[in-house]
């Protein structure tokens, strides 16, 4: 497979005697779900890729529950105890103008607000509990960090890649 592959969802552990799965999801929209037929999975610490073909879904009040053709009990569930659940990077859900994925914001151009003057680049993000940090390399090779639910970032434009930015000034 050459296309990029995206996390989903984590199955966490077997439910029940006939394959079922409790999972753990990781995108915004639990519908997406069900236009699924198959997934990729990547069982932990492997490599290898293999295509899982859903059998059943529900929505339970504890979470998401799935059943695999190819998971027919419990014994094979618990060889994909923490499995990850891919999709192609093509499947994923379209975003609403000004929101990008999270692993699209490193590589982005960064641009003063005011002055439309490019500043620098989006060199990591950290995932923090309390929110995520873009760590921004400047063109004066510094680097600052920025809070993506703060309101320095004005703008995203994910088609050209480019992050507008109200820096705010630095206590000293």
């Amino acid at each position: 497979m050459t296309e990029e592959l995206i996390l989903i969802a984590v199955i966490r552990k077997p439910h029940g005697v006939r394959g079922e799965v409790a999972i753990e999801s990781f995108t915004f929209d639990n519908a997406r779900f069900e236009k699924l037929k198959t997934i990729f999975a990547r069982k932990k610490g492997e490599k290898e890729v293999v295509t899982l073909t859903f059998a059943s879904k529900k929505q339970t009040s504890k979470g998401l529950l799935f059943s695999f053709k190819e998971i027919p009990d419990r014994n094979e569930a618990e060889l994909y105890r923490n499995a990850e659940l891919l999709i192609g990077a093509s499947d994923r859900l379209s975003l609403p103008d000004g929101l990008a994925y999270l692993d699209e914001y490193p590589g982005m151009l960064v641009f003063d607000e005011a002055t439309k003057k490019q500043i620098g680049t989006v060199k990591d993000l950290i995932e923090m509990p309390a929110g995520n940090i873009l760590v921004l390399e400047l063109t004066d090779n510094t680097e600052r960090l920025i809070t993506m639910s703060g309101e320095e970032i004005v703008e995203v434009d994910r088609d050209e890649r480019k992050i507008y930015v109200a820096l705010l000034e630095e206590l000293n």
